[in-house]
């Protein structure tokens, strides 16, 4: 069998390989970043203030986030070609305290997830 590593990556500097064309540009990265920011900074806000006006007011949870996946291992391929994209896989977490509220978690977990589309409605339009 061919081993075909070298093609893809080496550590000799002058020597060309793919690994570098399997990369984000700097730009669609920054561009990646900033709208993973927008997203946070919006449901940081909006979950809150959404919850506060459907009446939750004791204790109302601030949102905490993790980067997971392709992004978090610094291991994201960008597109080769259209439709093909590249995305950053960013859970939104509240506290177990909020699922707790109630005996019903799929309930918490509706109310959750309502009030995450509501926050980021102003965002999308």
């Amino acid at each position: 069998m061919l081993n075909l590593s070298p093609l893809f990556f080496t550590t000799v500097d002058d020597e060309y390989c793919m690994h570098d064309e399997l990369d984000l540009s700097p730009e669609q990265r920054a561009w990646i970043a900033s709208a993973r920011n927008d997203v946070r900074n919006c449901l940081r806000t909006g979950i809150p203030r959404v919850l506060r006006e459907r009446g939750y007011t004791d204790d109302v949870p601030q949102p905490r986030f993790f980067t997971q996946g392709s992004w978090a291992y610094k291991t994201l391929n960008g597109p080769a070609q259209r439709p093909q994209q590249a995305d950053v896989d960013d859970g939104c977490y509240l506290p177990l305290s909020f699922v707790s509220q109630t005996k019903r978690p799929s309930r918490a977990t509706t109310v959750f997830f309502a009030a995450a589309e509501e926050a980021l409605r102003l965002l999308v339009e």
